[in-house]
């Protein structure tokens, strides 16, 4: 029998690991919105010249327009009145023992909610989808942090929608026969 290239005289017939099955991915499942643009974290950030943070391209044309971003509320001790913070991951906060000393993302953003009845979002530790009009730029926000963008929550619009999601498993790899020993 000839031997194959990456196969010397004496050497067991090589035979490829199977490679790990990746792990289920979370999709969203949201309507399709008029007038409403979906933005994600990924897009809302970049590394600039030198390293420094700015704003992505697509994140400065949505400026002062609405769009729909995806995320999870971050849990806090001591919420402030119609502020939510949304993250790009689970987050928790403890303000009574850290202070603003906290490890959120630069990404986070403020949702500012219409001044009315409701004082605070319930916690809903899944992902979330919010819908507002979208504003750039550091400022200092009610909470005493600083925001690098802000969705302003339309009056009337004091719940955000509660994305329905499932996972998709990727297909299986492929995986190699074993190798035979009828082939010396």
């Amino acid at each position: 029998m000839p031997l194959r290239p990456a196969q010397a005289a004496g050497e067991e017939p090589r035979v490829e690991a199977a490679k790990p099955t990746p792990p289920p991915r979370w999709v969203p499942e949201l309507p399709s919105a008029p007038g409403v643009t979906d933005l994600s974290f990924a897009e809302l950030l970049a590394a600039g010249r030198g390293g420094a943070i700015d704003y992505t391209s697509k994140a400065k044309s949505l400026e002062g327009k609405t769009v729909r971003i995806t995320g999870y509320m971050v849990r806090q001790g001591q919420p402030t009145p119609w502020v939510t913070l949304l993250s790009p991951t689970p987050q928790s906060l403890h303000e009574r023992e850290y202070g603003l000393c906290d490890d959120l993302p630069i990404s986070t953003i403020h949702i500012l909610l219409p001044k009315g009845p409701k004082l605070f979002l319930p916690y809903n530790p899944g992902p979330v989808a919010v819908t507002g009009r979208l504003e750039l730029g550091g400022r200092e926000e009610a909470d005493q942090r600083t925001s690098m963008a802000r969705l302003v929550v339309a009056s009337g619009t004091n719940d955000p929608v509660y994305v329905v999601s499932h996972y998709v498993q990727a297909p299986p790899a492929p995986v190699s026969p074993p190798a035979s020993t009828a082939a010396r």
